[in-house]
């Protein structure tokens, strides 16, 4: 049983490293090394102070840790603060009420709070903390070279095989001039009041640390259509066995449902992460319009890919938002850099 709950600390990180050690002895894929603590507990907006809590007991050895991140979103004229838990760890043995009190203490950190995806045993604390089931979030995929994917993944042989041929998908052709992706400067273009969808504020706080990750290669763009600034767009590019690369569109910012602009964007996207040698895209689509435009550009997802999405909304702020409304993007949280 946890003694006490405090804010993480800089000096506690090689111990939550040796938790999630503990946690994932064979899996050095789902383990974290310390330099990847550091980034992702980082606050954006305060870089000498990390966003998240641990349990402790008597002996102050970390029993539970959780982190998380706080965003802020607008629709019409109105800003709510969102929180999202990442990072959420209990040392076996102590699952349960531990991991409850952590969750709530993050839920509790702005106006609304949510959680996408999570194991059996955290859907059991979600309902705990009041986190309610309101859609889902799926993952799209386009795959270009399809042996250099097969070489790259390392699933059974078959399934692999099956996925590779499911996901092909030739490159999205673009109006011509229709999109040019200029280098990101710091600046966030200003864009058009939203009426009815839910987007993130964006900021370069968040686009900084997004570009800080130090497991991939990542790069930022200033969208331009005719030379007028649409938003930011971020892309990772992951290193893989054998050579191979893989790519994400991490962020592609609200667009005002415009499923045309939002094609040719992907398309400007998808040129760029094929000249840096990907052979497969990855998107998270949330929005019904970001969505259709995922599937118009051939982008495929499996039942495997969707992640519920819960929220946590005691003041009803998101009530009379549709779910389909939502412009959600890995932009969010610790998702963009995982299992791309």
């Amino acid at each position: 049983m946890a003694n006490k709950i405090r804010e993480l600390q800089a000096n506690d990180l090689l111990k939550v490293e040796d938790l999630y050690r503990l946690i994932y002895p064979d899996n050095s894929e789902l383990s974290k090394g310390i330099e990847e603590l550091k980034w992702l507990l980082a606050d954006p907006n305060n870089p000498d102070k990390l966003n998240g809590y641990i349990a402790l007991d008597e002996k102050d050895e970390i029993l539970g840790v959780i982190g998380y991140t706080i965003n802020t979103y607008r629709f019409g004229n109105k800003k709510i603060t969102g929180a999202i838990p990442m990072s959420w760890m209990i040392a076996p043995g102590n699952r349960g009420i531990l991991g409850i009190q952590l969750l709530l203490k993050v839920m509790k950190l702005a106006d609304f709070g949510f959680a996408i995806g999570g194991s059996k045993e955290a859907r059991n604390s979600y309902k705990a903390v009041k986190l309610e089931h309101v859609g889902e979030a799926v993952i799209y995929t386009k795959v270009f070279k399809p042996l250099k994917f097969l070489i790259s993944s390392n699933q059974p042989f078959l399934i692999k095989m099956a996925k590779s041929v499911y996901y092909l998908g030739k490159h999205s052709k673009k109006k011509k001039n229709a999109i040019t992706l200029g280098n990101y400067d710091g600046r966030i273009p200003e864009i058009d009041e939203i009426s009815n969808d839910l987007s993130d504020v964006v900021t370069d706080n968040r686009i900084q640390w997004l570009l800080r990750c130090p497991l991939v290669k990542a790069k930022a763009f200033i969208l331009k259509n005719n030379n007028k600034e649409l938003g930011v767009a971020v892309c990772y590019i992951k290193q893989c066995e054998h050579g191979v690369k893989r790519g994400r569109i991490v962020h592609i910012q609200y667009l005002n449902s415009n499923i045309d602009l939002y094609c040719d964007v992907i398309s400007a996207l998808e040129e760029f992460l094929l000249r840096e040698g990907c052979c497969s895209v990855t998107v998270l689509g949330m929005n019904s319009s970001f969505k259709t435009a995922l599937l118009h550009c051939h982008y495929k997802t499996l039942k495997n890919t969707k992640r519920l999405v819960y929220i946590r909304d005691p003041e009803n702020n998101y009530s009379n938002i549709l779910f389909s409304n939502w412009h959600i993007t890995y932009y969010q949280s610790d998702k963009g850099y995982r299992s791309i």
